[in-house]
């Protein structure tokens, strides 16, 4: 196991459950462009938070149904960390794992990203786990997913900061900070999953209610680069901005928030 931490914030549990894992026989074929539009033709599998592009959430697989439901058990199971300093509302783990032929993707509530060997039937192994680093004072505990692009796992973080992490041995490959303060203060905030498509993640502003301005930024894969950002909330001169006249500029801090991970139409690119 990797162990990829500056805060060594996960449970005693995770790592007594943890043991070294071969990483030579893993399956090796990254998640491209065509597996993503295609995602329905691989239930076996689960390669982005809604499931497809589509956004359909919906299975295809057939062995649970209605006549064996009631005889599901647990098998076996893995001790996250991310408890510490979480609040009142608990840790906020609102996710699922991402799978890739036999090999899951999650996140806990402060960022820290595990890769688990799912493959044998008897119980799952972390192959690595890489604790980014985000500061418990200044931000709480809150993660909606993750995702998938070639060799790279993707994730947004509480205080701002996007990174990119190598899916084979868990290092990071790049990490730029997205999300920051307003010109009045307001925290802007990741409440979503980071949607992948074509080579750019796209990840939102979802602090409307906390008096700053929605937005969709779009960032290269490769490198983090910020290559366009999209305001929900129009600024004078903008289609739209007329319904926003006012003397107090309200328009800077009207809402807008993104709340939900989008969908992807990568026939007309939208």
């Amino acid at each position: 196991m990797r162990l990829n931490s500056p805060n060594r914030m996960l449970a005693a549990a995770a790592l007594v459950a943890a043991s070294a894992v071969a990483v030579s026989g893993q399956y090796q074929l990254t998640v491209t462009q065509d597996r993503l539009i295609n995602a329905q033709n691989e239930p076996q599998n689960w390669l982005l938070m809604n499931g497809d592009y589509g956004s359909q959430r919906y299975s295809k697989l057939t062995q649970i149904n209605r006549d064996n439901v009631d005889r599901l058990r647990m098998v076996w199971a893995l001790a996250l960390g991310g408890m510490q300093d979480t609040g009142g509302n608990g840790p906020e783990n609102e996710n699922n794992p991402l799978v890739d032929n036999g090999f899951l993707y999650t996140s806990d509530g402060w960022g820290t990203v595990y890769k688990i060997d799912a493959r044998n039937p008897d119980y799952g192994e972390f192959v690595w786990i890489t604790d980014p680093g985000v500061d418990h004072e200044t931000n709480r505990s809150r993660t909606r997913g993750i995702a998938l692009w070639e060799d790279k796992v993707l994730q947004n973080l509480q205080d701002g900061r996007v990174l990119a992490i190598h899916r084979d041995d868990g290092e990071i490959l790049w990490d730029v900070e997205v999300a920051g303060f307003n010109e009045f203060g307001a925290r802007e905030r990741f409440l979503t999953a980071p949607l992948v498509a074509d080579g750019k993640v796209l990840v939102q502003n979802g602090a409307g209610d906390g008096g700053t301005r929605g937005w969709v930024a779009a960032l290269d894969v490769d490198t983090g680069e910020e290559l366009w950002r999209w305001y929900t909330v129009p600024e004078p001169g903008q289609p739209g901005s007329e319904t926003w006249k006012d003397d107090h500029n309200a328009w800077k801090t009207g809402g807008g928030g993104v709340w939900q991970t989008g969908s992807y139409d990568p026939e007309n690119h939208l």
